[in-house]
C-alpha cells in the first residue's frame, strides 16, 4: 500500500470519533476530535493510508478486496481514500482496473498463510 493524495483543507465529512456530524480534521498527519481537541493516535488515512490500515485493521485478518472481482489484491497495491458520509477507499485491480475496494474479513485454514489459503469469512 502506498501514499494517496493530501486530504483537503479542514474538517473531514465523515468521523473517526463516532460523531454523526463533522468533527475530525488532520493535523500533521494525525487524526484529532474537533469537540474534543483529542486525538493524535489514529494515522489519516489521506496523509499515510498505509499507517491508517494497519492502524484498523493490524492483529486481524483483513485484506484490501476488489469489488467487482472479489479477489484479494497483491501486497502493495496504493489505496486510495475518499471523503464522504463515510470513508470509502479504491485500488487499481489487477484484473479489473481502478474499482471501489472492500474490506474483506479472511481466516487462514491450518498454519498455512499462504494467500491461496484465505477464505473468505461468512
Amino acid at each position: 500500500m502506498s501514499e494517496s493524495p493530501t486530504h483537503p483543507d479542514g474538517m473531514f465529512e465523515w468521523s473517526a470519533f463516532g460523531a454523526p456530524y463533522m468533527d475530525t480534521y488532520c493535523h500533521e498527519g494525525m487524526l484529532f476530535d474537533a469537540d474534543s481537541e483529542t486525538g493524535g493516535e489514529i494515522p489519516c488515512p489521506f496523509c499515510d493510508p498505509t499507517s491508517h490500515w494497519e492502524y484498523e485493521f493490524e492483529g486481524g485478518y483483513v485484506a484490501p478486496t476488489c469489488a467487482l472481482c472479489q479477489q484479494i489484491l497483491p501486497d502493495g497495491t496504493a489505496l486510495r481514500f475518499h471523503d464522504g458520509k463515510g470513508l470509502r477507499c479504491s485500488a487499481d485491480c489487477p484484473r479489473c482496473g481502478h474499482q471501489p475496494m472492500l474490506y474483506r474479513d479472511y481466516y487462514i485454514e491450518g498454519e498455512s498463510p499462504e494467500p491461496e489459503a484465505w477464505k473468505a469469512r461468512t
